[in-house]
């Protein structure tokens, strides 16, 4: 695992997003949809983007509103972490997370990847 002060997960800050107008803003991120009737300690999906809407050529463009609007009118909670700069090696920390929290929606897991820093699970309290 690695462990550098550098490494943006030992400071990864997960924030809660509760509409698509605010989803809409994120950006370099990484997101993980969660809904404690399905499972109280796994995520749903776990994914990153460099836009996550709004943007007609975005990856998660206008078109993806009717999704993150549908998950969150069904009480699914949505977390971001705002990667900046780290987001070259957003693939790794995305698979950091996919492997440690398990998530419910079959990903795709790769074999090779940097492990990295393991945050704390944004839908669980922490005192």
């Amino acid at each position: 695992m690695v462990s550098l002060s550098s490494d943006v997960s030992q400071n990864m800050k997960f924030r809660e997003v509760t509409s698509y107008t605010d989803a809409a803003l994120a950006e370099t991120c990484i997101y993980v949809f969660y809904h404690p009737g399905i499972d109280k300690s796994r995520p749903f999906y776990i994914g990153k983007a460099k836009r996550f809407g709004g943007i007609p050529a975005s990856r998660y463009n206008g078109g993806y509103k009717h999704l993150i609007s549908g998950f969150l009118n069904l009480k699914f909670r949505l977390f971001v972490a705002d990667l900046g700069d780290a987001f070259s090696s957003a693939t790794h920390y995305e698979q950091t997370l996919i492997d440690a929290w398990n998530p419910i929606c079959e990903q795709r897991r790769l074999k090779n990847f940097i492990k990295r820093e393991i945050p704390a699970k944004p839908w669980e309290k922490h005192g």
